[in-house]
C-alpha cells in the first residue's frame, strides 16, 4: 500500500467510511478483546467522551500535559487534533462489550511510526489485555500499514510500561531529559536531547520495534 492509499484509507476510517476491527488474541489464539477505531461519529458520543475524561483526569500524571480535562475539551481535542490528519488513529479497546481502555499510533510515515495514547482505564477483562492489544497493533501496523519500525516513549520510572514493552519486543534506546512547566494549574513536560541532564531528574525512554523482531 504506497502513502496516497494509506492515507485515503485511513481518513476513510476516520470519517466511518472504511470499517476495522483488530481481535486481540492470547497466546492460544484466544479471542480476548477488540480496537476499533475512534472516529468523527464519536465525537457526540456523551458515554465515549465521558469515558475519556474520568481516564485522562484519573491517570493525568501518564501524560505529558496535565490538566484538569471536561468533556467539551475532549471533543474539542477529538475535532482539533485526533482526527486532524491522516497519519494517526486512536483505537477503544473492548473486552466483550465493555470499553476498557485505549491505545494508537502517530506521526506515521513511510518506514516508521509512533505507537502512543496506551492506557488501560478499566480493570474488567483479561489481566494481560493490554500487553495483547500492543501486540496486535504493532503486528497490524507490520503486516497492513507496511512500516519497518514502531517507536514510543514511557516515562523511565514507569517499571510497569517498560516491562510490558519488553516483554512484547521493543528495545530501549534514547533516553531524553524532561523539563517541568507549570502554568496555573496546567503541568507540561518539555523533551530535551539525548545525553542531556533533566533539570526535574525525569525522563522519557523511547522503545523500539523492528519488523522480523520475534514477537512475544
Amino acid at each position: 500500500m504506497n502513502e496516497q492509499k494509506r492515507d485515503a484509507y485511513l481518513t476513510g476510517i476516520i470519517e466511518g467510511k472504511e470499517s476495522l476491527e483488530i481481535p486481540i488474541c492470547d497466546d492460544s489464539s484466544t479471542r480476548i478483546g477488540t480496537m476499533r477505531p475512534l472516529t468523527k461519529k464519536h465525537i457526540q458520543d456523551s458515554d465515549i467522551a465521558e469515558k475519556l475524561t474520568d481516564w485522562r483526569n484519573r491517570y493525568r500524571e501518564c501524560f505529558l500535559t496535565q490538566f484538569v480535562a471536561t468533556p467539551e475539551r475532549t471533543r474539542h481535542w477529538l475535532k482539533t487534533i485526533a482526527f486532524s490528519e491522516s497519519n494517526r488513529l486512536l483505537f477503544l479497546i473492548y473486552s466483550g462489550d465493555l470499553l476498557i481502555g485505549h491505545y494508537g499510533f502517530r506521526d506515521l510515515s513511510g518506514d516508521s511510526v509512533l505507537a502512543d495514547n496506551l492506557l488501560r482505564g478499566e480493570r474488567a477483562g483479561h489481566p494481560m489485555l493490554m500487553k495483547y492489544a500492543v501486540l496486535a497493533l504493532v503486528k497490524w501496523l507490520f503486516d497492513a500499514m507496511q512500516v519497518n519500525e514502531v517507536y514510543g516513549y514511557i516515562f523511565a520510572d514507569n517499571a510497569m510500561g517498560l516491562k510490558l514493552n519488553r516483554d512484547v519486543g521493543f528495545v530501549s534506546t534514547d533516553r531524553l531529559p524532561l523539563q517541568k512547566q507549570v502554568d496555573g494549574d496546567d503541568i507540561t513536560w518539555i523533551i530535551g536531547k539525548a545525553g542531556e541532564q533533566s533539570p526535574d531528574d525525569r525522563y522519557y525512554q523511547k522503545v523500539v520495534i523492528r519488523r522480523g523482531t520475534p514477537l512475544a
